[in-house]
């Protein structure tokens, strides 16, 4: 299912959930394992001023990057981009997403 970031959150917290945080190695390479190819799915952080501070949605700063410089336009979201990497991503595009429960 394919959709904005926002209502992908809404969906992840209406099964319990959240969008999946990628803040570890072994974190990243669990999703590569699960995810396989194809898409572009949604992740926990965002970029609120567009300035390069990313944080997760309670503010926690964002320090781990497996990041790719896509062609993508510039966004506030970010998404992973199978066989490439974590990349922004503009929160209104329609796109797979990951959710995790905590």
């Amino acid at each position: 299912m394919r959709n904005e970031q926002s209502v992908a959150l809404a969906y992840c917290q209406q099964e319990g959930a959240t969008l999946a945080r990628i803040n570890s190695q072994a974190k990243y390479d669990a999703m590569v394992t699960e995810v396989g190819s194809g898409g572009l799915y949604y992740l926990e952080g965002f970029d609120a001023n567009m300035d390069e501070n990313w944080v997760f949605d309670d503010g926690t700063p964002i320090t781990f990057f497996n990041w790719y410089e896509s062609t993508y336009a510039p966004g506030s979201c970010i998404a992973y981009y199978p066989g490439n990497g974590i990349t922004e991503m503009e929160c209104t595009a329609r796109h797979y997403f990951l959710c995790e429960i905590r």
